[in-house]
């Protein structure tokens, strides 16, 4: 067992991320609570605030407190696991230190995010049918899914999904043909961006059947889903892909939708390239970029 900070295994994720081998972030709701794991190896440790961010926080286990704003030091035993609880007192970073005697070149870091609710507005839209294919999920199916992604948000990055409507609007083409796949032409997507009603600051999830595009049979691949920031659109494949795979696109393409690029080298990060249903967490500066913060976390760590 190696002195560090960690999460209990098969743990949802919520927030947590430790970005290189040596520093680990968590994201705290302001007023809310998380928990992590501080373990020691065959020396004793101590975790004690550290650098010039120390935000209000308070760190418990047991009766013991350690307050990022005091000199409170808590003492990590040889061969321990101690799991804290964080409470986020007012908003802001807050940093500590986990160092063991004769060895600061050991020392590990933990940065603590403590953000107010961040709210983006959003609509939910859903392609029904033409004249030829029809939608294979219904309006139900979809409006679970996103309230699967919106729970994710705001317990990954304190971000809350705010859907002006309140239901999925459900969009009828009985005399045209659509097409299938549905190409996203320049002129679909101003119709639709029309449909919608798409607003400055507010992302539009239209779902279809398939969309794509180009019309090339002999494309290499097919997306899942795709998503124009400038027009505040994000297209949603419903075929072809289980529920949670479809969860796992509808936060995706959100991902874009507020500025985030591919993760090319994690496969369990949400933004990582090609259709999978084990997308499941958001990095540290993902959260901090989400939240409208710098995301290069270097000069808060340290």
């Amino acid at each position: 067992m190696g002195a560090g900070f960690s999460k209990e295994k098969d743990k949802q994720p919520d927030g947590f991320d430790t970005f290189t081998r040596s520093s680990a972030y968590q994201m705290v709701p302001h007023k809310g609570e998380r928990e992590f794991i501080v373990s020691s190896d065959h020396r004793e440790w101590t975790l004690t605030p550290a650098g010039k961010w120390r935000g209000d926080v308070t760190l418990s286990t047991g009766d013991q407190r350690v307050k990022a704003q005091g000199k409170n030091t808590f003492t990590i035993p040889a061969q321990a696991s101690i799991t804290f609880k964080v409470t986020g007192n007012t908003t802001g970073p807050a940093h500590f230190s986990l160092e063991t005697a004769g060895a600061p070149a050991e020392a590990q870091h933990l940065m603590i995010s403590v953000l107010p609710t961040r709210r983006r507005d959003i609509t939910i839209s859903s392609i029904k049918f033409d004249m030829f294919t029809q939608n294979p999920m219904s309006r139900s199916e979809i409006f679970n899914q996103v309230s699967v992604v919106s729970k994710l948000y705001l317990k990954q990055a304190n971000v809350e999904l705010i859907d002006s409507q309140g239901y999925v609007d459900e969009m009828e083409f009985p005399l045209e043909n659509l097409g299938d796949p549905i190409i996203l032409g320049t002129y679909f997507k101003l119709r639709m961006k029309k449909h919608v009603g798409a607003m400055r600051n507010r992302v539009s999830l239209i779902y279809g059947w398939d969309f794509e595009e180009d019309s090339d049979p002999n494309r290499e691949e097919t997306v899942r889903g795709d998503t124009f920031p400038l027009l505040g659109l994000c297209f949603v494949d419903t075929r072809r892909d289980t529920l949670r795979q479809v969860a796992s696109t509808t936060a995706h393409e959100l991902g874009h939708a507020f500025d985030l690029g591919h993760e090319d080298n994690d496969q369990t990060n949400i933004m990582a390239p090609g259709p999978s249903s084990t997308k499941i967490r958001f990095n540290a500066r993902q959260i901090e970029a989400l939240n409208g913060f710098n995301p290069s976390l270097d000069t808060l760590v340290f």
